[in-house]
Parts: structure tokens; sequence; C-alpha cells
């Protein structure tokens, strides 16, 4: 009898102990997803990102014109612009933590100028950059929050999820024929 007595105690004190522990972990999960002062890792890590949006900024790369700025390419000089919420992020989070993960290698001699006709840039609800890639430098080289790198298609992949179907086989077209000269 004593031993039962010893087992359903036993069962009743892990049973507190997991709930609190879950209790504790859901109220740090909450807390983080509505801070306005995280990071995208952050993010990532507790596999939320309602409170991020992603924009894309995208000029045609077959359009001959003078190099554009990432600035330029935001006030002026972009065909459209898309805004991806984080509702519909939620959906890439894998790709997300995986582009978010990679290590990009620096290019060994920089670019004089940057041609950027692709800008994408993801947000925290209040504004703050957490996380922005522009295409391209010299050789098909990207800029990765500003420090030039290597490109890699791991920056592309995300992108192709959120852009129109017909701009992406247009851009695969320009890369395709870049990549063969």
């Amino acid at each position: 009898m004593k031993t039962h007595k010893l087992k359903l105690l036993v069962i009743i004190v892990l049973f507190i102990f997991v709930f609190a522990i879950s209790i504790t972990l859901r109220s740090k999960a909450m807390w983080l997803r509505d801070n306005p002062k995280l990071e995208f890792s952050d993010h990532l890590e507790i596999g939320s990102v309602q409170n991020v949006t992603l924009t894309i900024y995208y000029l045609c790369p077959s359009i001959f014109s003078r190099p554009v700025s990432e600035d330029a390419l935001k006030t002026v000089a972009y065909h459209y612009k898309v805004v991806v919420r984080g509702s519909y992020l939620q959906r890439y989070i894998e790709l997300l933590r995986k582009m978010y993960e990679y290590e990009p290698t620096p290019v060994k001699s920089e670019s004089p100028v940057a041609d950027v006709r692709i800008l994408y840039v993801f947000e925290s609800a209040d504004g703050r950059t957490l996380f922005r890639v522009s295409m391209w430098g010299d050789d098909e080289s990207m800029y990765v929050n500003g420090v030039e790198v290597e490109q890699s298609d791991v920056f592309y992949d995300v992108l192709i999820q959120f852009l129109p179907v017909h701009t992406v086989r247009g851009l695969e077209r320009v890369l395709n024929r870049r990549w063969l000269e």
C-alpha cells in the first residue's frame, strides 16, 4: 500500500514539474514573439516571424542603366515592390533559417560600384532592419547586411519564393545568360 502511494506521489510531483516547465517555456516564447527589439536570429529560434516583414525591391536586370544604389532602388528606381507579411513568411521558416545560418564567403576584392537590381529587407514591427540582401556587385557578387560576398543560391532560393512566376522566369533567363558569359 505504501509503495502504491509513493508511486502516486512521484507521478503527481513529476506532472506538476512538467506543467510548471511548460508554462514557463510558453510564456517565454510569447514574450519573445511579442518583443519588438528581437533580432532576426531570435525570431527564427522561437520559430515565429509573425512580427517580421519582408520587402523586395526589384528592377529588371536586363534593363540597361547607370549603376543603381540601394537607396536609389528603394526610393525611385524599382519596377515594383513586394511586401510580405509575417503570417505568410511563417510558411518558409525553415528556408529562412537556412539562409540566416549560411556563412557567405567575402569576396577577395570589393566591387568599385554596386549595381543593385534586387534588394530584399527583413524588418521588425518597429521598422528596424533585421537582415538585408542586395544583388549585384562585380562577378555576380551580393551584399549581405552591407558586406560584399560571393553569390550563393541560398539567397536566390529565398527570393524566388516571393516573386511572381513571370519575374522568376525572366530573372533565371538573365542569370543563366550572365553565368554563361
